[in-house]
């Protein structure tokens, strides 16, 4: 982000994607797990009509950055095919099986080929989403490194060598999964649904019984670590060399590559440069027939499921005071995006106006990264970061929002009577309020703080 960003709109103008981040009339639909393994399924058995491109939900890229801002990236689609990609879950989820199905073609056609290479098991697309997540390196000819990258190579010392199969034995895995490699993570999550407020997400792969819980096979998903890391790619299982080439030292705040088995150098400087790329088949279930995994369908032909009842959003003031003063985190309700896209019971009428002003106001332009919206609650759109230490670190994502009311409030009552007249903050838990029930850092019906919900003056 450049430092002449506009450090009051949380639309990042000086953005190199396509969609920004902090528009509110740009909400992506928020599918359930059902809607969401429904389009998976369909686009799998080529029964998804919607299959423009992806972004989102399989985190697709190409094509998604502003036009000309595209930096040797591929080029950009147009804008409006851009906006579909980032807004609905079916475009993106077709998207990106084409994307996977490309790298399994190119990677097959390589000669990198897992076990049997029967594309209906599930250990054998390892090299397919090894390259759907880091790239592919072509074979340029010229006796220079090719194939699957090594960042994502089981053996990188970023991950614990000791690390069981992912989400196997212990779904706190899923707290941090930056210890696997993304293929390892891949294939735990198709072993493991999540689990969501009605029941599990979607129908996990299956695997036929075996061993003493019978669960064996699937627990030998993961491959042996040291499965790609031969003379042939030049790397020497227990070996710990410190990766010292230009090209991969860290930047300014990044923790260093750590040793590890990679002794590739660069021919131009003679350091290791971490270019242990693989590029050959490999196999650590022969059998795979009889022991790899196999996809499940739950839909077929039917239709979408329902937009479900999670956390549906409050429209109506129903549950206020008739005179409540209300000043919104938004001017104005979005404009409701194309019914094919949006929850209808999502778009919320207002019968209400805003009565004041909301702003924002982000310490740096890197601020913005982590600063998000959702489709919930009053109105069905509040704002929300993450709380951060108060040090320089920190200080980095500070946001502050300052809500002002359109009047003063003027407290009129006889001597001796009770007044009613406090501030409630709608969007955000867990703050101390002071006298009168207003914040105890800010006895004022101005309030500025971290989160960004809506303000409530109550009379």
């Amino acid at each position: 982000m450049r430092a002449n960003a506009d450090l009051a709109n949380p639309v990042d103008a000086e953005r190199t994607c396509a969609i920004p981040r902090g528009d509110a009339g740009a909400m992506a639909t928020q599918p359930t797990a059902l809607q969401a393994e429904w389009a998976a399924d369909r686009a799998v058995l080529g029964t998804l009509e919607n299959t423009d491109c992806g972004y989102g939900i399989t985190r697709v890229t190409d094509g998604m950055r502003t036009a000309g801002r595209e930096g040797g990236h591929a080029p950009a689609l147009p804008a409006a095919q851009q906006r579909a990609i980032a807004l609905d879950h079916k475009t993106n989820i077709a998207r990106g099986l084409q994307i996977l199905q490309q790298k399994w073609n190119q990677t097959r056609a390589a000669g990198l080929v897992v076990n049997n290479g029967n594309p209906r098991k599930i250990e054998n697309w390892f090299f397919a989403v090894w390259a759907y997540n880091s790239g592919f390196n072509p074979n340029r000819g010229d006796g220079s490194p090719w194939g699957v990258g090594w960042t994502n190579n089981p053996v990188n010392p970023r991950y614990p060598a000791n690390r069981l199969p992912f989400l196997e034995f212990n779904q706190a895995d899923a707290v941090r999964p930056n210890l696997w490699p993304y293929p390892e993570k891949i294939m735990g999550w198709a072993a493991h649904s999540i689990s969501t407020p009605t029941g599990p997400g979607f129908e996990p792969a299956w695997w036929n019984t075996a061993g003493s819980n019978g669960n064996l096979y699937r627990e030998q998903v993961k491959p042996p670590v040291d499965l790609f890391c031969t003379a042939q790619n030049d790397c020497h299982p227990g070996q710990a060399w410190v990766p010292d080439d230009p090209s991969v030292l860290p930047g300014p705040g990044d923790d260093p590559e750590p040793p590890g088995p990679c002794d590739h150098r660069n021919p131009a400087t003679g350091k290791r440069d971490l270019k242990c790329w693989w590029n050959l088949p490999a196999t650590w279930k022969p059998d795979c027939e009889l022991t790899c995994g196999v996809w499940n369908f739950r839909f077929d032909v039917e239709p979408s499921p329902g937009w479900g009842t999670n956390y549906p959003p409050r429209c109506a003031q129903d549950t206020l005071p008739a005179n409540a003063l209300i000043v919104d985190d938004l001017p104005a309700t979005p404009a409701a995006l194309p019914a094919k896209w949006a929850d209808p019971a999502r778009r919320c009428a207002r019968d209400w106006t805003s009565q004041g002003t909301f702003g924002l106001q982000f310490d740096n332009p890197s601020a913005k990264i982590d600063f998000h919206q959702i489709g919930a609650g009053f109105d069905n759109h509040f704002w929300f970061g993450h709380t951060r230490e108060d040090d320089a670190a920190g200080n980095l994502g500070k946001v502050t929002g300052t809500w002002t009311l359109n009047r003063r409030l003027v407290r009129r009552h006889a001597p001796g009577a009770a007044v009613d007249h406090h501030v409630r903050r709608v969007g955000r838990g867990g703050r101390r309020l002071g006298r009168g029930g207003l914040p105890a850092d800010a006895e004022q019906a101005r309030e500025r703080g971290r989160g960004a919900g809506r303000l409530l003056l109550l009379r």
